[in-house]
């Protein structure tokens, strides 16, 4: 009968061992660092940079410069309307963003999203006219000299912008009198060109993409104390690399690209 019993033992061992099946103590041991194994998030090593439209042609030019310099690091430029910028920070999941746009950043400081800021390019008011049709204007000062200004209503940003500056000047009521008003930036360019005698105002940044325009005249800090002035800033949790990036972005092989995009380089003023 011992015996009996001792050849059945023997006989489930050995089938248990040929089915390959594990001791339950041994299978529950495993399983929790095979879960744990598949939760591991993985990690995206890419460099997001959200910024305005105007600002695509120079930071691409920037990621491909970069790329000689740092060839492992992987750049991605999200560029959209000035106007979309805030109804994408969340799905961007951005390191890092370029604007000028207190309404999205002030948010984003205020809940401490912001590791660092840093002033960077302005986009300077310009005076524009017809390539084709000239006229006696060669300043801010003396518009007086044609017939019409293209300018944006107020209430937008560009048609803010333009009223400070005029308002400045002291020739703000001649302005409004002779005024064409558009509501974006594309309608005071096609009023400045469809329409005889006439100068238009619009950013810098907009001028050096349109065609058929000359630019006359850039505000400068006496007539315009106060400029349009993106920042570059670096969002919490951002990438491995982005500080090294952001201090690339700051020397003056990337700012002469910014400037051929019709922006200006942004000086603070030495305290007297």
């Amino acid at each position: 009968m011992k015996k009996l019993l001792y050849c059945l033992t023997l006989t489930l061992t050995t089938l248990s061992l040929l089915c390959g099946c594990t001791p339950r103590s041994e299978e529950a041991s495993t399983k929790p660092e095979q879960e744990a194994t598949e939760e591991l998030p993985v990690k995206d090593d890419t460099i997001t940079i959200l910024a305005c439209d105007e600002m695509a042609s120079a930071l691409n030019t920037v990621k491909d410069n970069y790329a000689i310099l740092e060839p492992d690091v992987k750049i991605e430029i999200l560029a959209f309307p000035a106007a979309e910028l805030s109804q994408h920070i969340e799905e961007a999941k951005c390191d890092i963003l370029i604007t000028d746009d207190s309404n999205i950043t002030q948010p984003l400081k205020d809940a401490n999203s912001v590791t660092s800021d840093v002033p960077y390019v302005k986009d300077p008011l310009v005076l524009i006219e017809n390539a084709s049709a000239r006229t006696q204007v060669s300043e801010f000062e003396n518009v007086v000299n044609c017939a019409h200004v293209a300018i944006a209503k107020p209430g937008t940003k560009l048609g803010d912008a333009t009223h400070k500056i005029f308002e400045g000047i002291g020739n703000l009521s001649y302005v409004n009198e002779v005024a064409l008003f558009g509501e974006t930036s594309d309608e005071v360019i096609q009023k400045t060109l469809s329409t005889p005698d006439t100068v238009g105002v619009i950013f810098g940044s907009t001028a050096a993409n349109t065609d058929g325009i000359i630019k006359i005249a850039t505000e400068n800090d006496y007539i315009m104390p106060e400029p349009t002035i993106s920042s570059i800033f670096t969002l919490e949790n951002a990438t491995e690399g982005t500080d090294s990036l952001v201090s690339y972005l700051q020397t003056l092989e990337c700012i002469k690209l910014f400037e051929n995009a019709g922006y200006e380089q942004y000086i603070p003023k030495k305290e007297a």
